[in-house]
């Protein structure tokens, strides 16, 4: 096999990937509008066309969520607290890739005997790098939280805690999982606030005994 075969059949599989990764992408986002639209319009929500809309939809999902105890307070909309985050994250990414093109750089301009910049510049870029990392390391894992913390809100209206609790948690470790679930709960029919426990519980009053 030549080498031109070997590179066609790379990006071959590369443009593969490409296609199964925009097919998912299209999928999850009309399946998750129309679950996220149903919801809301059954909760009273104006503007559901917002859930069709990529970064807005977050937004509009953290209003159908409420109030979501976080650290024990209360976010009233989680959505648009997670949009902030990825604005932020988006920084610090931004400053990740700034580093690593720069130390790339250095590298190779150091072994050229051509470096522009001195040994404390690779080492403050080297520095950046790692507290950028550890920062959206930490970010990333509070927010995924959150995210979770929002679901199991939603969940919890149209089903029970330890189902609410199960939905939840395969949400996080199941790609598609939360769109696929929020598309089949859709239109359930809330829960009361008097029907949190279950049905079948018995409660035993006014017995007598003799």
């Amino acid at each position: 096999m030549g080498m031109g075969t070997t590179i066609a059949t790379i990006l071959m599989v590369y443009m593969l990937i490409l296609v199964v990764i925009a097919v998912c992408g299209l999928i999850e986002l009309v399946l998750k509008g129309f679950a996220l639209s149903a919801i809301g319009k059954r909760k009273g929500l104006t503007n559901t066309w917002l859930a069709f809309i990529p970064y807005a939809r977050l937004y509009f999902q953290g209003l159908i969520a409420g109030e979501v105890p976080v650290f024990g307070k209360k976010i009233k909309n989680t959505g648009l607290f997670i949009l902030i985050y990825q604005i932020i994250t988006g920084t610090i990414v931004g400053g990740i890739t700034t580093a690593i093109i720069y130390t790339t750089m250095f590298n190779v301009w150091s072994v050229r005997g051509e470096a522009p910049f001195g040994i404390a510049a690779q080492q403050n870029f080297t520095i950046m790098l790692y507290m950028g990392s550890m920062l959206l390391g930490f970010l990333t894992n509070i927010i995924a939280g959150i995210r979770a913390i929002m679901n199991y809100q939603i969940y919890k209206s149209v089903v029970r805690t330890n189902t609410a609790i199960f939905h939840t948690v395969l949400s996080v470790l199941i790609p598609l999982y939360e769109t696929i679930c929020l598309f089949a709960l859709r239109n359930k029919p809330f829960l009361e606030e008097n029907e949190e426990e279950p049905q079948d519980s018995v409660t035993y009053q006014n017995t007598t005994w003799t």
